[in-house]
């Protein structure tokens, strides 16, 4: 009798893939069956069986790879040529790289010769994208960046089934997007980036002030003005480093779980809320700019 996946990941992992629903583990389990070797395989929901006719093994991280590609195409609506597994790794024009293959690559609608993703995927046992996990030589985050450089795909992406789920867009593919969903098939991104919705217990949970002093951002953003950087971005950080100081200052602690509940969407009812809350405090305080709401809803909309 084949395996089911409670069988192949570690106890521990099997109640931390909060991202699989139950109907998601049944469709994985459904699709589990021996191979020839006797070991636990699986029939590929994008490759069927492999070039000898047999299922691919199912390793922890072939699980998750499997989960989302369903998810890609059942819920995203990609089609099955659209994605490819392994695709090779080739550097400065020399010979492939052995073991260097990019786990799942989700090719453009339009021209199949263009890639709009690149997903990097760990069991879900590995929690930090910036630790190196035993037998590998490089971060989960290292392994994203320098294979999203290489082929130069719109968004990297990196998933572990679990709390990981991060996404890093190009050029540098140097800092997560505050998101928490995949682009539809051939959805803009920059309105994908621009219709996102998250809540402000998600925006504290990405917030830099936890690991960083707020002397070293505005340092950092300085930086980027000195290297001619893009001003449009680094003066974006500006905006919301003060609405977020703004938001923590007014809001007490008795009123913080009722906070984690706003959508920050600046097409939101919320917002009206938010900004009518800032625009009383600032009044009170005699906050200059800030008395006047259009001010403070253009620094919430910048969120």
């Amino acid at each position: 009798m084949p395996k089911k996946i409670d069988q192949i990941l570690k106890p521990e992992e099997i109640s931390h893939i909060s991202q699989f629903s139950q109907e998601d583990k049944d469709w994985i389990n459904s699709r589990i069956h021996d191979r020839s070797d006797g070991e636990a395989g699986v029939e590929c929901v994008v490759r069927g069986k492999n070039d000898d006719g047999d299922y691919f093994k199912l390793t922890p991280e072939e699980i998750v790879r499997q989960y989302y590609a369903y998810k890609l195409m059942e819920i995203y609506g990609y089609t099955k040529e659209q994605i490819g597994f392994e695709l090779p790794a080739v550097y400065a024009g020399k010979e492939v790289i052995k073991n260097k293959r990019i786990d799942i690559a989700v090719f453009n609608k339009d021209d199949k010769s263009k890639i709009d993703m690149i997903i990097e995927v760990k069991r879900p046992g590995i929690k930090d994208e910036n630790s190196i996990a035993d037998g590998e030589s490089s971060t989960p985050f290292q392994q994203m960046q320098s294979y999203c450089r290489l082929k130069q795909p719109q968004i990297g992406v990196i998933a572990n089934g679990d709390n990981l789920l991060k996404f890093y867009e190009a050029p540098a593919f140097d800092e997560a997007l505050v998101i928490d969903k995949f682009p539809a098939n051939g959805e803009n991104i920059a309105e994908w980036k621009e219709n996102r919705r998250f809540t402000f217990k998600q925006l504290m949970q990405a917030d830099r002030l936890q690991t960083e002093t707020l002397k070293d951002i505005i340092l950092d953003v300085e930086q980027r003005f000195g290297a001619n950087d893009s001003s449009d971005k680094a003066f974006e950080e500006i905006f919301k480093l003060t609405v977020l100081k703004i938001a923590i200052s007014f809001y007490s602690s008795e009123k913080y779980t009722r906070l984690n509940n706003y959508i920050f969407n600046p097409f939101n009812a919320c917002i009206v809320k938010l900004t009518s809350s800032i625009n009383k405090w600032a009044f009170k305080k005699d906050y200059g700019v800030f008395r006047n709401p259009l001010y403070t809803l253009l620094l919430i909309s910048f969120l």
